[in-house]
């Protein structure tokens, strides 16, 4: 089984212009893969700011949909 240490991976806000949020998610995607975790389940855990609020804003059925989330997001 593969550990990591959620402190080590990076939180969205999406404040920083060289950090899209499709890089984001390619960047945790692989370390949650390693770990068996759902992206959709785990990704509010690594929202911030306005990325989390906007998140928040999204009917919950877009937020259980990975397909429907990432056309929102």
């Amino acid at each position: 089984m593969f550990f990591f240490r959620r402190e080590d991976l990076k939180i969205f806000d999406g404040s920083d212009p060289s950090l899209s949020f499709f890089d984001f998610i390619r960047s945790i995607d692989v370390t949650l893969d390693m770990a068996h975790e759902r992206a959709d389940d785990v990704l509010p855990t690594f929202l911030y700011g306005d990325a989390l609020r906007f998140y928040e804003t999204l009917d919950p059925e877009c937020q259980h949909d990975w397909h429907k989330l990432m056309s929102a997001m």
